[in-house]
Order: C-alpha cells, then structure tokens, then sequence
C-alpha cells in the first residue's frame, strides 16, 4: 500500500493493482491467516477492511493518531501499532494495551507479534521495546536503545532473535550473537 490511495497485490506471476481506495497516505497493509481478512491503516486514524473480497473505508480526523504498522497473529487475533501507542484487537473488540504519556515524544513504528504474548515494537529513536505478556490486561514492556536512528519495522525470528530495518539505511540484528 502508499500514497494516493493505491494498493496492489503481490501474486506469484508479479503485481495486480486493486481499485483505489481513497486520496489518503497508507502506512500498512496485513491479511491475516487467509486473503479473506486483511486491514489497511494510514495517517490520521483512516482505516479500510477487507472482508468477502470488498475493502469498506473508514475515514479518520485530524487529531487522531497514525496507524504505522499492524500484524495478526490470525484472523481473530491481532495488534495495531499507533503513533500513540498500542492496540489489541481481539474478534471485534479492541483496546490499547500501551499508550504513550503525553510528555514522551518516541513514536512507535513498527510492530512483530512471535505469539499471542511476545509482542516487540521499533520506535522513531532507534529503541526496541518487548513484552512477553502482551494478552494480559496489563502489559509491562522491556526497552532497549538498539540503533541511533529511526527505527522502521522490525521481523522476529524466535524469542531471542529480531531484525530491523533503520529509516537512514541502518540493518540491525537484534539478540545472541553466534
């Protein structure tokens, strides 16, 4: 997903284009367990979800906080990852799990769930941050400054072993050095 509204899915054979969605900027794009279920977020708030082959478009407001980064563990069970904080959603239902104080100034920006409780974020200032009881009510994380720059998206390959992608071109291995 990016700019203008434009989507396309990635197919074995190369690209196909879908239909715009909106004049909006698209941060991410994740399907969950199968290509019946996937979900769309950009700048202020603005959302589209995918069900039974239609995306339905949910705009947003000015005021509202960014969706930088998602991903479903499956198709009932996923995280979002707001400029502002942290949402679980679990069915229909969601909430934060974290939200940031207004004095801190750290956006969140990328986001990998190992399993339904090890959850790990990248951060706007280089920081890796992880919980491993990210079902709880309440989620206690673990931070680490891991890079002095942006922080883009981060993949985990088990509970002690992560990658992420710096927004200057930085590539971090995050873990047990071997």
């Amino acid at each position: 997903c990016g700019s203008n509204g434009s989507w396309a899915w990635i197919t074995p054979t190369g690209t196909t284009n879908g239909a715009q969605l909106s004049f909006d900027d698209w941060m991410c794009i994740e399907f969950a367990e199968s290509l019946d279920f996937g979900f769309m977020g950009g700048i202020f708030g603005r959302k589209a979800w995918y069900e039974n082959g239609n995306w339905t478009y949910i705009g947003g407001a000015m005021y509202m906080p960014t969706y930088n980064d998602l991903h479903w563990l499956n198709n009932n069970l996923g995280w979002f990852c707001l400029s502002d904080g942290i949402v679980r959603r679990i069915g229909t239902e969601q909430h934060y799990i974290y939200r940031m104080d207004e004095e801190e100034n750290d956006p969140l920006n990328g986001i990998y769930v190992l399993n339904s409780d090890s959850l790990w974020v990248v951060t706007m200032e280089g920081n890796v941050m992880s919980t491993v009881n990210a079902s709880a009510d309440t989620v206690h994380w673990s931070s680490e400054n891991s890079a002095n720059e942006n922080l883009v998206d981060i993949w985990v390959v088990d509970a002690g072993h992560a990658y992420a992608i710096g927004g200057n071109g930085g590539f971090f291995r995050y873990g047990i050095l071997e």
